[in-house]
């Protein structure tokens, strides 16, 4: 999981990961099927948290700011740091209560939480 300052590090990257993607398929005429995927991307944010992801598109979905604190009850993270019911275990916080973002701390070292 990446800190928001992690991300930014690699989103230039996965954009331009992209760019690159969509020209090949523009002045060749073909589809993903035949594409060779850069990996720039996946590289850095095996440098940054020692995990391997096996797309890029992983890399959009890692991020601490996405996921909310761990649930109470069943210690997985909220889905959003504004949910108030728990998608894994039914837990809901008492009213007026959203569960908060996710902070490293609370999932260990750099790759924890679903990872």
């Amino acid at each position: 999981m990446l800190e928001p300052e992690e991300f930014q590090q690699i989103r230039p990257i996965l954009i331009e990961e992209i760019r690159e993607i969509k020209e090949f398929r523009r002045s060749t005429g073909s589809g993903l099927h035949s594409q060779v995927f850069p990996t720039r991307g996946l590289k850095m944010y095996q440098c940054l948290t020692g995990t391997t992801l096996e797309s890029s598109g992983q890399i959009w979905e890692a991020q601490l700011s996405l996921y909310g604190a761990l649930c109470p009850a069943c210690s997985k993270p909220f889905r959003t740091p504004r949910a108030h019911f728990c998608a894994e275990c039914g837990y809901t916080l008492p009213d007026g209560e959203v569960a908060g973002p996710l902070e490293r701390a609370a999932i260990g070292p750099a790759n924890s939480a679903g990872e």
